[in-house]
């Protein structure tokens, strides 16, 4: 072998490891998550599998004005006239009493229940955008209501008649 074909190997070699460091290093970065141009914190980082990426339900929910409960292994999203009902290891989700199909089920990872990011999002009017040159995820959500449009239930239909309790705002400073 003469001296420049194994310059030309070496060198050729090098770059290969050089970009395989750069690659390892860029899928290693964490996620992150944003929500209107907004930061949002996340104690467990997003799963991404087959192309789906799961993430705390809490997180993208509450977030989001949504209020979260558990019950035997199923979730539920609930506000806004929406619900969302998700059992774990299930690829079926329910969404305001309508089946609809997961790519990915929603399951339990590091003690917290992870969900589908873009379903849930988008099940909750929201639109997602991946970029995967920064590792970011973008939430966009809809404008909420106005104080003029009805303040609606879990089932869609507004609140009527409202009962506040005697002295309610007595102790307010």
């Amino acid at each position: 072998m003469s001296k420049k074909t194994f310059i030309l190997l070496i060198s050729i070699l090098m770059l290969a490891s050089i970009a395989a460091v750069a690659s390892s290093a860029a899928a290693a970065s964490p996620i992150r998550l944003f929500l209107n141009d907004r930061e949002v914190p996340m104690d467990v980082s997003p799963d991404i599998k087959d192309g789906v990426t799961v993430v705390p339900v809490r997180v993208v929910s509450e977030n989001m004005g949504y209020l979260v409960n558990w019950n035997s292994g199923e979730v539920t999203i609930s506000g806004q006239g929406k619900e969302i009902k998700l059992r774990i290891n299930e690829k079926t989700a329910i969404v305001n009493g309508q089946p609809q199909e997961l790519l990915r089920s929603a399951e339990i990872i590091s003690d917290r229940t992870m969900v589908p990011l873009r379903f849930i999002s988008e099940a909750m009017g929201a639109q997602v955008k991946w970029d995967s040159s920064k590792r970011q995820i973008r939430i966009t959500q809809a404008a909420t209501k106005s104080a003029s449009q009805p303040l609606l239930d879990n089932s869609g239909n507004p609140y009527t008649n409202i009962t506040l309790p005697p002295n309610l705002f007595d102790s307010v400073n």
